[in-house]
């Protein structure tokens, strides 16, 4: 017998197939009654394997007998043991004589062959003819190594080459017997699965490499991990991304650099550029989901394509990655230089530039989301004050209040997110060349804001000494009989004023009211502007407040509030006889538990009290305090709301939502001495005071009630306060002050006569290229019958989806998610497949925006990077486009992503025809 050191044959079997054979026959000897024959094999080349061979426990001796007296020896020497001997012999059949076959298993020399001792572990009748061919003689060893309880038999008695390749390939690491590049490039990050590979027999390995390289970028991944450098792939892949880039920057080392690269990695291997850019976005798509998990997730990564572009000796081309924090670094410097010129001059190709540049921030990988809200801050405020040059001053104070309801309140919006706004993600030093352009741009907007908060002021000086006012102008004393009185006749009502409630504040709570609470804002029929309402002066509490709830001109505290809203005429007549309107305040909100009162809590759910009002100060309680206010406004951060919507929507009442006078925040406000103005309050002093000075408004008549009958000086300026410093001020006569949200929520699908819908658009120039998107998806905007229906719960399942829009199924996409071709689909895709409400809400927003929308676009209904929803397109074209067919195309130069609606109906035909 040939020593075990000695090399072994390639022809020889190995113990491996010896000892499936042997487990086979074993296996039916024992289900048999018989007493177990010696088993034989007939060998035509040496053995170099062990002498025993262990099946099931039981350990079996193996014995070469080269010659027929060799053969009768060990067989006779076996009589009587335990368990039968393996016999090995070069010998014909006919030459061991017919005594001695009848005491062989099956009377016969058993063929040791890796093919049949696959067969009889898989139990399979064939095996797929592209395994037996050339190049998988080392298979069958491989396969036979896999324990047999981690085999699962094929029902169809056939062995497939794709099922082999599964069963080779798990040990690895992977999913599927085809990993795409995707797949492989996850693969190289653990190092288990990379040592399991290196570890391979020469011979397998490169068979492994073949099935694993579908195309040419795997094949270059794989020459890494050949080279033991697989841990550095998703870096390369970054690098690739340098290199191979089609908007790259014009740079000749950059094509010396492939060479290195190519040199350096992939042992002089050519990679083309496509393949290059395959894995460039591989490498981005794994880096931005492994972000998108973990913030601090794919570091290393990064770290490594730094050192790989220094061993390549172009540091430098660093800064045009869309990764590197050398290429975050150097967007927002390019932002920053970009602003600055624009602010200097400007025009329309600076413009342009300023655009792009803040287009490159915000797609770059490491830029966190509230620096992308903040550059979209900074681009939004460009564009207004690009759209308001030249533009008129306005000529009545309803078209002034309209404007700034219409436009002024979400720059407002805009303002308030930016002041404190982290501008960069990388540690360098860009961020605070940012913050300097920041504020230089906030200057230019406060300067213009400043003209129109003068125009305002002037022209509601004039408006209060008349009071009149129409359409969606309503004085807050008029609220009660215009607006609460009248909603009340057919529908129980919840007023609910929030005290002190911006407009940029309603903003945002209105978003989360309509896309994550389940409510809908609506408008009267013949009314199909927003409505608003205008403060008394001075803007304070107990003006404003006071008017509002008594429904005429006058100042109060709680109690008087409370008194005159129960006796309020037109709500009376609205009302039960015993049961009058009912209004609460602070004090009694607030349950022995902490939660809302169960006194509110019934009088809100009790559909026989037409009426409820309630105030919430939520806002206002936060001013004199020291640091910012809330930095979310959501139904979730407000005290007691949640819980009296919930209420509301038991007792099917509608809500109006209101306040009695915005504010101002603080910022870098002057203080003028209160002893040389006779200041009453924070924005607004007595007119028998100092004289009217720079930033002030003089104002009398029946709407201004403090005062020694004089009149008062009102602070327009956003600079000015009379009184210590403060979180935030009102009393002043600015638009933020005097101008409020009034505006009417139904439960979402409640159908309310005389009502529809409402729309809130976005300005032009909220969005870029003046994409209108709404706060909200609505319904048909048309006239119905008065129906009560329950309203819908909340949609909680939309909170995790990754788009926030209507989720109710249309019958085009049930027939999609109901195809068979849909189902087999997303289960190749099951590495990381979409949810049906994300897939559903991409394809609705696309169909009911002509069915073409920007990257954007997409991006900014999350509230996320372009770059990130580009990686769901990305997804979702797998998912959607079977074969290749462009039922969802995106287009890289302008960034359009556009459904074929027909070729999506074609492609995912439904299980059965719908009547």
């Amino acid at each position: 017998m040939t020593s075990p050191s000695s090399p072994r044959d390639p022809r020889t079997p190995s113990a491996g197939v010896l000892e499936a054979r042997v487990a086979e026959i074993r296996k039916r000897q024992k289900a048999s009654s018989k007493e177990p024959r010696a088993i034989a094999f007939q060998l035509s080349v040496p053995w170099t394997c062990p002498r025993t061979v262990t099946v099931d426990g039981e350990e079996l001796p193996v014995w070469l007998c080269r010659s027929v007296l060799a053969f009768r020896e060990k067989l006779a020497q076996s009589e009587g043991a335990p368990v039968p001997p393996v016999l090995l012999t070069n010998q014909k059949r006919e030459d061991l004589g017919q005594d001695v076959l009848a005491r062989l298993d099956r009377s016969k020399l058993h063929r040791l062959d890796a093919w049949d001792a696959l067969r009889d572990r898989f139990g399979v009748r064939d095996l797929d003819p592209r395994l037996t061919g050339k190049g998988y003689g080392w298979m069958p060893e491989r396969l036979l190594a896999i324990p047999p309880s981690e085999i699962a038999k094929p029902a169809s008695g056939f062995l497939d080459l794709d099922e082999a390749w599964q069963l080779l390939l798990s040990p690895l690491g992977f999913s599927t017997a085809s990993p795409d590049l995707w797949s492989l490039l996850e693969w190289t990050t653990r190092p288990e699965g990379l040592a399991a590979f290196m570890l391979l027999p020469a011979d397998a390995r490169d068979a492994y490499a073949r099935r694993l390289a579908s195309d040419g970028a795997s094949e270059a991944v794989l020459q890494l991990v050949g080279a033991g450098r697989g841990r550095e792939a998703v870096a390369a892949g970054l690098v690739c991304e340098l290199l191979f880039s089609r908007n790259g920057p014009e740079d000749p080392e950059r094509s010396r650099a492939t060479g290195r690269f190519e040199a350096a990695l992939l042992g002089r291997s050519t990679l083309t550029p496509g393949a290059g850019r395959a894995w460039a976005e591989a490498a981005a798509e794994l880096t931005r989901r492994r972000r998108e998990r973990d913030g601090e997730a794919g570091a290393p990564w990064l770290k490594q394509a730094g050192e790989l572009l220094a061993e390549l000796n172009v540091t430098g081309l660093g800064r045009h990655s869309v990764w590197l924090p050398a290429g975050l670094d150097h967007a927002a410097a390019g932002f920053a230089e970009r602003l600055e010129a624009w602010l200097g001059k400007p025009d329309a190709a600076r413009l342009a530039e300023v655009k792009a540049a803040g287009r490159s921030v915000i797609d770059h990988g490491l830029v966190p989301a509230p620096a992308v809200q903040a550059v979209e801050g900074l681009l939004r405020l460009v564009r207004w004050l690009t759209a308001r040059k030249g533009k008129a001053a306005a000529g009545s104070f309803a078209e002034a209040a309209s404007s700034y309801v219409e436009e002024g309140s979400w720059v407002d919006l805009a303002r308030v997110a930016l002041a404190d706004a982290p501008l960069s993600g990388s540690g360098g030093s860009a961020g605070g060349t940012l913050g300097a352009a920041r504020d230089r741009l906030l200057q230019a907007v406060l300067e213009k804001r400043e003209e129109e908060n003068r125009r305002f002021a002037e022209l509601l000086a004039k408006w209060s000494e008349i009071g009149a006012a129409a359409g969606p102008m309503v004085p807050l004393e008029a609220v009660l009989d215009r607006v609460a009185a009248p909603l009340a006749d057919e529908n129980p009502v919840l007023l609910l004023v929030l005290d002190g409630m911006s407009f940029a504040v309603y903003r945002e709570l209105a978003e989360d009211l309509a896309e994550r609470r389940g409510w809908e804002e609506i408008r009267p029929q013949d009314e199909p502007a927003e409505r608003f309402g205008v403060a008394l002066l001075p803007t304070v509490t107990q003006v404003s407040r006071a008017s509002l709830l008594s429904g005429e001109r006058r100042t109060g505290d709680a109690s008087q509030e409370t008194q005159a809203f129960a006796v309020h005429p037109g709500l009376r007549r609205r009302s039960s006889v015993n049961l009058p309107p009912v209004l609460f305040h602070k004090k009694d909100l607030t349950g022995d538990s902490g939660g809302l009162s169960a006194t509110v809590r019934e009088a809100v759910e009790a559909e026989s009290l037409k009426i409820v009002g309630v105030v919430l100060n939520v806002v206002d309680d936060q001013l004199p305090k020291g640091g910012q206010l809330l930095p979310r406004w959501e139904v979730s951060a407000i005290r007691h709301l949640r819980e009296l919507l919930e209420a509301a929507v038991e007792a099917g009442r509608l809500v109006i939502l209101t306040a009695d006078h915005g504010h101002l925040l603080e910022s870098r406000t002057e203080l003028r001495r209160p002893e040389a103005v006779g200041a009453y309050g924070a924005r607004y002093r007595s007119a028998s005071g100092a004289p009217l000075q720079a930033g002030e408004v003089e104002a009398r008549g029946p709407r201004v009630l403090l005062g020694d009958g004089t009149g008062l000086i009102l602070a327009w300026s956003e600079s000015h306060r009379y009184t210590a410093k403060q979180s935030g001020y009102h009393g002043g006569a600015s638009p933020q002050e005097a101008v409020v949200p009034l505006s009417v929520w139904a439960a979402a699908g409640r159908i309310v006569e005389g009502w529809r819908p409402g729309r809130v658009d976005r300005p032009g120039w909220w969005d870029d290229e003046g994409e209108r998107l709404p706060v909200a998806v609505k319904t048909k905007e048309t006239a119905r019958p008065k129906v009560r229906t329950e309203a819908a719960p909340p949609p909680q399942a939309a909170q995790a989806s990754l788009f926030v829009l209507d989720t109710t199924p249309d019958r085009w996409l049930e027939d999609l998610f109901a195809s068979p071709v849909y189902q087999e689909q997303k289960r190749r895709a099951s590495r990381q497949p979409l949810a049906d409400d994300d897939v559903a809400a991409v394809l609705r927003a696309l169909s009911e925006r002509g069915r073409t929308l920007t990257l954007a676009a997409l991006a900014r209904q999350r509230g996320t990077t372009v770059m990130r929803i580009q990686g769901m397109v990305a997804t979702l074209q797998k998912l959607l486009n079977v074969e290749g067919y462009p039922v969802l195309e995106l287009d890289p130069t302008t960034g359009s992503v556009s459904l074929d609606r027909g070729l999506l109906k074609t492609q995912f035909p439904a299980e059965e025809t719908r009547p």
